[in-house]
């Protein structure tokens, strides 16, 4: 099971999004009752568009370890993608992570139209979180049309090092980023020869 999750891992970033299911569904066939397996397939599902199985993996996450992190978060996002801006929030309140709690409040907020709201949460993300997590905070900023901010956030990611770069080039949160002119070349930066599905 382990192996096919860094398998799947290492298959989603290259942008092989099919091949990262499959495995990822096999490998919570064989267990489970593996919380992070089941996350992990949530997370997954969620980013490639497979909606309906994001909530239902992401669940069965929750049912087997409910104060696991980031299963809250992803739900939160899920639900937005959705439609369901008032269960986005519910969920995103409940994140135990608060890097991607904050996050998530940002771009809720901003859906449901609470910009000051929208604004603190952003506002205690970059206070709290600015050595660690620029890139959700590029996320946060690319949701709310922040186009330049996200794009200056990207980069100071790649300058940390920042792991949640790896998944940019399929991450759905930073779409508004693509028609940018900054987008590619980061892309390029980043090792990645084109963009993924």
């Amino acid at each position: 099971v382990d192996v096919l999750r860094a398998r799947a891992s290492v298959s989603g970033i290259l942008g092989r999004s099919e091949e990262a299911l499959e495995l990822l569904r096999k490998a919570a066939m064989l267990d489970p009752l593996s919380t992070s397996t089941r996350r992990f397939l949530g997370l997954r599902c969620a980013m490639y568009g497979h909606l309906d199985e994001a909530v239902k993996e992401l669940r069965a996450s929750l049912d087997l370890s409910p104060r696991s992190g980031l299963a809250h978060a992803f739900l939160a996002i899920t639900r937005l993608w959705q439609g369901l801006p008032g269960e986005a929030l519910l969920e995103a309140e409940q994140e135990p992570f608060g890097d991607f709690r904050l996050m998530c409040l940002a771009i809720v907020h901003h859906t449901l139209g609470n910009a000051s709201e929208s604004d603190a949460a952003l506002s205690k993300l970059i206070g709290d979180f600015e050595g660690n997590a620029a890139y959700q905070i590029a996320e946060a900023c690319a949701w709310r049309g922040e186009v330049d901010q996200a794009c200056a956030w990207l980069e100071r990611a790649y300058a940390q090092r920042d792991r949640g770069l790896v998944h940019m080039a399929s991450d759905r949160l930073l779409s508004p980023l693509r028609a940018d002119p900054r987008w590619q070349p980061l892309i390029n930066k980043m090792g990645f020869a084109v963009l993924h599905d």
